[in-house]
């Protein structure tokens, strides 16, 4: 579905985050709109239901969160949040193997709905809270939770994630490779990052969006959602001057960034960063230059409302 935003339509995919009370999905929501997990902490049992919104590019990627109280879990309920869903998130507290039957009812119910009215068949199961010594990794959740139930839904791809709010890139990681991949048909910035990481020899090419998210990646992944928190720092300088630039050093690593953000109605800014390069600084931020104004120009052509 396209909306406009300004100037510029943007695509818009609609993903229900469901599971029990306590599971952590408002704080797995809201530390992907601001990577501080100390502010995501900050909730209270959901009473209502929630609705975030997360800009990356040109797409927006509604989340509706689904209370964890058993009053909110009726077949109505779930088919009025659910109706054109393109994607499920099912979160599951790890450390409470307790309730996991509980979980599979539940997840059984989502399902049953959201294969009915849902628009997608991508369910992206996160087996949360990984930071406590009791938590269950991600094999034995999906055993015991998926598999007793995966024959009734042959339709349903399903993939899951470990996360913990004390490690942004773990949920970073999980909406770009079991969201956000999924959704979109194809990474239009894959063949530029891989071509400025052959020129400039970096270990890691990555495109950030105005939120510090990685679009696109070429070399260690990881790496990619460990700089993250730190693009952030510059995303807020280049917010204020439009445009942003240099090489820092840290533990033996060494990260050249270039950012812009240019005057348009509703653009936001793009950074590309490049970790641990062979080239000459000044080749560097040249190559990570013209690989930011392809990228603003391909947004222009495609996503500019006539």
């Amino acid at each position: 579905m396209q909306e406009r935003e300004g100037a510029w339509m943007a695509e818009t995919y609609k993903i229900v985050v469901c599971g029990l009370d306590n599971a952590g999905k408002t704080s797995i929501v809201r530390l992907l709109k601001d990577l501080r997990p100390a502010l995501a902490l900050i909730t209270s049992p959901s009473v209502a239901l929630e609705k975030e919104v997360k800009r990356s590019l040109r797409y927006r990627f509604v989340f509706f969160v689904i209370p964890g109280q058993r009053r909110f879990h009726t077949e109505r309920i779930l088919s009025q949040v659910m109706a054109d869903a393109d994607c499920l998130i099912f979160v599951v507290d790890a450390a409470d193997r307790h309730r996991l039957p509980e979980a599979r009812d539940l997840l059984k119910l989502a399902l049953k709905v959201y294969t009915r009215v849902g628009s997608g068949n991508r369910l992206v199961i996160l087996a949360h809270k990984q930071d406590l010594s009791s938590a269950l990794d991600a094999s034995t959740i999906y055993r015991e939770l998926w598999e007793p139930i995966s024959s009734e839904f042959p339709q349903v791809l399903a993939d899951i994630f470990e996360t913990t709010i004390f490690k942004p890139s773990t949920v970073l990681r999980a909406l770009r490779e079991g969201v956000i991949l999924h959704l979109l048909t194809r990474d239009p910035f894959d063949y530029l990052v891989r071509r400025v990481q052959i020129a400039t020899r970096a270990e890691l090419i990555a495109i950030f969006d105005g939120e510090a998210f990685p679009l696109s990646i070429a070399g260690d992944e990881t790496t990619a959602y460990e700089v993250a928190s730190l693009v952030r720092e510059f995303l807020d300088r280049l917010r204020l001057e439009g445009r942003v630039e240099g090489v820092v050093c840290f533990s033996r690593t060494k990260l050249a960034f270039v950012g812009r953000k240019s005057k348009g109605d509703g653009e936001e800014p793009i950074m590309i960063c490049a970790k641990d390069f062979l080239t000459p600084i000044a080749q560097t931020i040249r190559a990570l230059r013209q690989a930011v104004v392809q990228v603003m120009d391909f947004l222009r052509r495609r996503y500019h409302a006539p």
